[in-house]
């Protein structure tokens, strides 16, 4: 069982636009963001699960990058590149890795400026090969695909990943379309719009709108905010790639260039199945990352940091943090549940591999900005901030500046009828290298 944990907040938290670049913000400070300004430029393209919000690396880019251009920001769990795309914002350059080839995709394409010209012929030129297709032939390998999709949604998807995959000599309009095509799919689905969980609710029946439409609609919207990354191309460098951030002799060779600045938010514990929130995504474009079936997505799956996807075999090997409080933890929860002890202490095992590789390549002085959840496992209180603040000390970091802002928007939810909890703030940790 998964909570929001009870961690005691400021009582009186500050109301700001933005986190304010000070010198350092005092330790245990809670701040409420009343801006709602978070879908600039290409920052909502595509729906990704525990999105953080683009003021926290807006924040820290300032505040130690200053009037700086082209230093390097290194995200090691980079998401959906809300870092990255900060980063190129601000005149940067940027390093970013993810396990999650989704999300590695969606991150280049909101990074890929393309040419005016092109995006208006795009719209013309699909709506003209779609009208001229009567049915596809690009299908699911799922055997209960009818369970997912009604049978028109069924066709029109067809249809419509037949004429992308007739641009797949032009790398970049290719991922282009991908993503707005993987953008629609849960929503054109039976699945509830906005779970975490990919399921079909049976006491609401969903109206499904329409793929054909609603694809065409999100070409000509993200055709316009692409359109505005022109002013800076060239200007900056930024590299994408699907790699595990703990393997410390892969992340060395791809982050050739000293890393200015780090900035990530990690998994929750146990909290997000990034695979399965993205499930009805992956049957349609699984088959472009080697992931069209259940099998080869929950074997991937067992690479995520946090994940759920273990073996018992695995579960009963013991690990210690050798970090007195966390191996207290780890041990009450064991007495409840020896799974999520397992799964607890590989968290933190993780953690600490993702902060010594990013030690590695971050220059002296500088800083690795991370976001993180406090949670509950098995009715156990995880202070998940405070537990990284000491694999961090342990690691080569000062810990400068601990404080916390109350998440007010999501993109999706957690349909736990009352049983969990929602994460109701996420902590900011600012370290710096020793």
């Amino acid at each position: 069982m998964y909570s929001s944990h009870s961690t005691k907040f400021a009582s009186n938290p500050i109301c700001l636009k933005d986190l304010p670049i000070v010198k350092k913000i005092p330790k245990g400070q809670e701040f409420v963001l009343l801006t709602n300004d978070v879908s600039y430029l290409t920052h909502t393209i595509h729906k990704y699960p525990s999105k953080f919000i683009p003021q926290i690396p807006r924040w820290a880019i300032k505040k130690y990058l200053g009037n700086k251009t082209n230093a390097y920001v290194y995200d090691p769990m980079c998401g959906s590149g809300t870092t990255l795309l900060e980063a190129m914002i601000h005149e940067h350059n940027s390093i970013g890795i993810d396990i999650d080839p989704l999300a590695c995709l969606i991150s280049k394409v909101k990074m890929t400026p393309i040419d005016e010209n092109k995006l208006n012929n795009l719209l013309h030129e699909i709506k003209i090969r779609i009208n001229k297709k009567r049915k596809g032939n690009f299908f699911p390998d799922v055997d209960n695909l009818d369970h997912w999709f009604n049978s028109l949604v069924t066709k029109q998807l067809s249809i419509i990943r037949n004429v992308i995959d007739e641009y797949s000599e032009d790398k970049t309009i290719y991922d282009f379309l991908i993503i707005i095509y993987s953008s629609i799919i849960r929503k054109v689905s039976n699945a509830d719009n906005q779970s975490q969980k990919t399921y079909v609710s049976h006491k609401v029946i969903k109206n499904c709108p329409e793929p054909i439409p609603l694809f065409l609609y999100r070409l000509m919207k993200y055709s316009e905010q692409i359109k505005q990354l022109t002013k800076f191309q060239k200007k900056t460098k930024h590299f994408i790639y699907t790699v595990d951030t703990r393997k410390q002799h892969e992340i060395k060779k791809l982050a050739k260039e000293s890393v200015d600045l780090a900035i990530t938010s990690p998994p929750y514990i146990k909290a997000v199945d990034y695979i399965y929130t993205n499930l009805v995504e992956y049957f349609w474009i699984g088959d472009i990352f080697g992931l069209n079936d259940r099998q080869k997505l929950n074997k991937h799956k067992q690479n995520y940091i946090g994940t759920k996807q273990i073996y018992s075999e695995e579960y009963k090997t013991e690990i210690k943090l050798h970090i007195k409080e966390i191996d207290d933890i780890i041990n009450k929860i064991k007495k409840t549940n020896i799974k999520f002890a397992y799964i607890t202490a590989k968290y933190f095992q993780d953690i600490q591999m993702n902060l010594e590789s990013t030690n590695d390549i971050i220059k002296t002085n500088s800083h690795y900005v991370m976001v993180v959840g406090d949670c509950s496992v098995s009715g156990i209180e995880v202070p998940v901030h405070k537990m990284i603040c000491k694999i961090a000390k342990k690691t080569g970091y000062n810990v400068d500046s601990v404080f916390s802002y109350v998440i007010r928007n999501r993109f999706m939810r957690f349909p736990r009828q009352g049983r969990g909890g929602l994460i109701t703030h996420d902590w900011i940790l600012d370290l710096s290298k020793n």
